[in-house]
């Protein structure tokens, strides 16, 4: 599905036409990326299992902080091997979790496992804990919701599956 069978199917219900000042492609492409995003959102939380992507980044030895996906909608999970070979389902830890204490290198290496690894989501970064002492190639996976880009023009790929088409 193209923006232009939309375009074609709201001037049919609306009995506009591409010559008013309603109906032109440039008024129904502004009008329909806003409901895309919106739809694709109501979307995500009937079945967010259908739109899932997942990435993968390097653990660096000593950093802490990893940036998010830049089309990132909704984080679902993150796994990290800290030994390249055993993944561990890494637990995102909510602000009542956060302890209250000192969150230098050493304090973080104390009170975390690499066996149960935590993750702290702030802002546009993931906070992992405990901080890699060593790299790991490839050892975080990032599995999330991916925000539909913007439709440029009536040519752009819709990036829905095609049984949630039709609400478009």
């Amino acid at each position: 599905m193209l923006p232009t069978d939309i375009f074609t199917r709201v001037r049919y219900l609306t009995k506009t036409s591409t010559t008013d000042n309603v109906g032109d492609d440039t008024n129904l492409l502004a009008i329909l990326n806003d409901y895309y995003l919106r739809q694709v959102t109501i979307f995500v939380d009937t079945n967010d299992d259908k739109f899932g992507i997942k990435t993968k980044t390097d653990l660096t030895g000593g950093q802490e902080s990893y940036a998010m996906p830049s089309d990132l909608l909704k984080l679902k999970r993150i796994e990290a091997t800290y030994d390249g070979t055993n993944w561990q389902k890494v637990h995102i830890q909510g602000d009542e979790e956060v302890e209250n204490h000192a969150f230098d290198a050493t304090t973080i290496g104390q009170r975390y496992s690499t066996s149960k690894p935590y993750a702290d989501v702030y802002g546009d970064a993931i906070y992992v804990r405990p901080i890699p002492s060593a790299t790991s190639s490839a050892g975080l996976r990032l599995y999330y919701i991916q925000r539909p880009s913007q439709l440029s023009n009536g040519s752009s790929t819709i990036n829905v599956p095609s049984d949630y088409r039709g609400y478009l």
